[in-house]
């Protein structure tokens, strides 16, 4: 879980109103049922550990970092979803953000 903070926190660097620290503040993992990866709660996000496509994250992110972007991008679209101030253009450029960035880092 730390890789995907570490991507998420890359990406807000110099584009803070895309991602504020509130909103990474109120992700938090658990182990759960395995029903959805990323999951809205009252309080936040819960992205559970026991979904199958979280389970292979954590497993290949060191030899795949795709699925880290994966779950980043996943919680992007489920920040939208919980706060009334992501708007669907926020969650548009953040993805533009996240492809271009993506991109950048493995052509390295």
């Amino acid at each position: 879980m730390a890789a995907v903070q570490a991507e998420l926190e890359a990406l807000r660097r110099g584009h803070e109103s895309l991602l504020t620290g509130f909103n990474l503040d109120h992700v938090r993992a658990v182990t759960g049922r395995g029903e959805a990866p990323v999951a809205i709660a009252r309080d936040g996000l819960v992205i559970d550990l026991a979904h199958p496509l979280v389970k292979q994250a954590l497993e290949r992110h060191t030899s795949d970092r795709l699925w880290v972007s994966f779950l980043a991008s996943r919680i992007y679209t489920a920040l939208n979803v919980w706060r009334e101030d992501i708007t669907d253009n926020d969650e548009a450029a953040f993805h533009a953000r996240h492809l271009a960035w993506l991109r950048a880092e493995l052509e390295r």
